[in-house]
């Protein structure tokens, strides 16, 4: 029994120092050797709820409550905190010592500096409902002296309400220190909004060079976000509306809403959302007609129920800015990596002051100058997005200046083509012509010209330049020139082909040119060909219904070496044949697993519809190849045929 009496002994000593630790206040020392203090631990802290309780009935009340963390953030809240702190100064050195509320958040500040045991206190204010001049030290921050003398303790309440959020720590400091580091934020201040201005300058310039709307909503979103920033740090209460405090009720709601609704004209804008992400694009519109409404409900709407409005909207739009940037990047447009780099780097700089507001990192000065560090980068990055984009039209348009080049060259490549091309057919006694030519592209290599003899014989010539585009065109032409001078010298192909050989050898090292020459005499039915390298002649004797291939030694290309030799072959036709003429893109073009149309299926075709005329024929083999291919007359080669009936 004695032993159970014993332990529950223990557990209330034990809960007796757990409540000590928690209603017990420390003192703050001052010493010569330390210049700064964070007290927030050693203070004590009484919440107000209903922020009704004057000074004499919070200074008589025991319930005061030791703060377990550097910083206190209880949210958005109307209620008003109490802290109370005791400082003895141990200090020998005859300086001043100040008390600094670090909260940019923080709208209303009352110091009480109790002057004598008998209560008599004095109260200092820092105020946004307030002009600015009438704080006792003109701060930004809520900085008030302790006038404690050297050996003197004292004991100091402050009372705290805001409009927006309750988070903020207590600081002591010295005189040299409180110049020391206000030196130093002046300095960074200076840098920051320095740069600000800088972009916006220089993105100003930028508009009117290139007239480009996304620098328009970019220098509107600077010139909202510098006075933002202003309203968060305190300078614009201190420098811009120091005399017109409603003016700092109202700046933080209408710049934040303002700055979100610029920011999604931009982002939508410069992403091409409606065109790259219709989808998402009609969320964002949404959004900026949200944060529009905001902007005007700033003016009139409690700015606690605002902030809490504009902070949960401002989360869920940075989220989808940085969705809808990875979701244009992934549909390939390379400006968006940019972008996203800078809404990311934002992103992760805010998550971790907010972690240090909620005391789950170490309070560092990087943390507490975060926002404004990751919104410079924003801005730099955002800057160098719009150079990129910038550098990708500018490449567009030299791709279409380039393209139009290209495609008036080939107009006139074209043009050249279609002049060496017969547009007629010629009219032989005793022969029926047709020929059907289709390019690869808008110009090919391939060519074909028909001449009629003074005996009344028809030359034919059928070519096969390799490659496609301007250059097999004009090497094409060069090939017709060629032709046509030997032509007027001949009618014999070997002959025709040994002459252009001489003329056109070494000219084309790179290319290719095969060819095959033929002369048909209706008279004497005879028929006379030579060939450079290219595929046979066909013809289909229909008295015997039997498929003939004229296929002599087909020889070297035209032009490839010096003493080319070229073998003529004759051969006798009768009333009834079909001489068929062509180049590779019939043989060689294939279907979807790659197979070749082939020579055999090609003679199986010809075989089978010997009996259709020439054009019919001709129609049939295109609709034939075209489903062999499965596509519509756009063949992988240029598409060239001749047929010769003897009539």
């Amino acid at each position: 029994m004695n032993k159970h009496y014993m332990r529950i002994f223990i557990i209330l000593c034990l809960m007796m120092n757990s409540f000590q630790s928690i209603f017990a206040q420390d003192t703050v020392t001052l010493s010569d050797t330390d210049a700064y203090y964070s007290i927030t631990t050693f203070s004590g802290l009484y919440v107000d709820k209903h922020a009704q309780k004057s000074f004499d009935e919070i200074k008589e009340l025991d319930d005061f409550k030791l703060i377990q963390h550097e910083i206190v953030n209880n949210g958005n809240t109307k209620s008003a905190y109490w802290m109370k702190f005791i400082v003895k100064n141990k200090s020998t050195e005859n300086k001043r010592w100040f008390v600094k509320v670090d909260g940019p958040t923080i709208d209303y500040v009352n110091f009480y500096n109790v002057l004598t045991d008998k209560g008599i206190f004095e109260v200092k204010r820092v105020s946004n409902s307030l002009p600015f001049k009438e704080r006792e030290i003109l701060h930004r921050s809520g900085i008030f002296d302790l006038k404690i003398a050297s050996g003197q303790q004292k004991t100091f309440y402050i009372k705290l309400k805001t409009d927006s959020l309750m988070a903020y720590r207590l600081v002591i400091m010295n005189q040299d220190k409180l110049f020391a580091t206000d030196h130093i934020a002046q300095l960074a201040f200076g840098f920051y909004y320095g740069l600000l201005v800088v972009m916006l300058f220089y993105n100003t310039v930028l508009l009117f060079m290139y007239k480009d709307r996304n620098y328009f909503y970019y220098i509107l979103f600077i010139a909202a976000w510098i006075p933002l920033q202003m309203c968060f740090n305190g300078i614009g209460f201190e420098y811009l509306w120091p005399s017109f405090p409603w003016v700092e009720k109202i700046a933080g709601g209408f710049f934040g809403s303002l700055t979100g609704f610029i920011m999604l004209l931009f982002s939508r804008s410069f992403l091409r959302t409606s065109e790259l992400i219709p989808k998402i694009d009609k969320v964002l519109n949404v959004l900026s007609i949200f944060f529009i409404t905001l902007t005007i409900a700033s003016m009139f709407v409690d700015p606690i129920y605002l902030t809490i409005v504009l902070r949960e909207g401002s989360l869920i739009t940075i989220l989808l800015l940085i969705y809808s940037g990875f979701s244009c990047y992934k549909k390939g447009y390379k400006p968006a990596r940019t972008y996203l780099l800078g809404w990311t780097i934002h992103l992760l700089f805010s998550l971790a002051y907010v972690l240090m507001l909620l005391n789950l990192i170490p309070i560092s000065v990087f943390l507490e100058y975060s926002i404004n560090v990751s919104s410079a980068l924003l801005i730099i990055i955002l800057s160098i997005a719009l150079v990129d984009r910038m550098n990708l039209i500018r490449a567009e348009i030299l791709s279409q200046e380039k393209l139009a080049g290209i495609r008036k060259e080939l107009n006139l490549a074209r043009s050249l083509q279609q002049s060496i091309i017969p547009q007629e057919m010629p009219i032989v006694s005793g022969l029926s012509v047709y020929a059907k030519y289709i390019p690869m592209k808008d110009v090919g290599g391939d060519f074909y010209d028909l001449k009629v003899g003074d005996d009344q014989s028809l030359s034919a010539i059928i070519a096969d330049v390799s490659g496609h585009g301007i250059s097999a065109a004009l090497i094409a032409s060069m090939v017709k020139i060629a032709y046509s001078v030997e032509s007027t010298e001949t009618i014999d192909p070997e002959k025709i082909l040994v002459g252009m050989n001489n003329i056109l050898y070494k000219q084309f090292e790179r290319m290719l040119i095969t060819a095959t020459v033929l002369n048909v005499n209706p008279v004497n039915k005879c028929l006379t060909m030579a060939c450079a390298g290219h595929v046979p002649t066909l013809i289909y004797r229909r008295r015997q219904e039997f498929l003939e291939i004229l296929e002599s030694e087909r020889g070297f290309p035209i032009g490839l070496f010096k003493y080319n030799v070229f073998h003529r072959i004759e051969s006798k036709v009768y009333t009834g044949d079909r001489i068929i003429m062509y180049t590779d893109c019939i043989i060689e073009s294939k279907n979807e697993n790659n197979e070749l149309f082939g020579e055999k299926r090609f003679a199986d075709f010809v075989c089978k519809n010997y009996q259709l005329s020439l054009k019919d024929f001709s129609d049939e083999l295109l609709k034939t190849i075209s489903l062999w291919t499965g596509t519509d007359v756009n063949f992988d080669d240029d598409y060239t045929i001749i047929i010769i009936d003897i009539e």
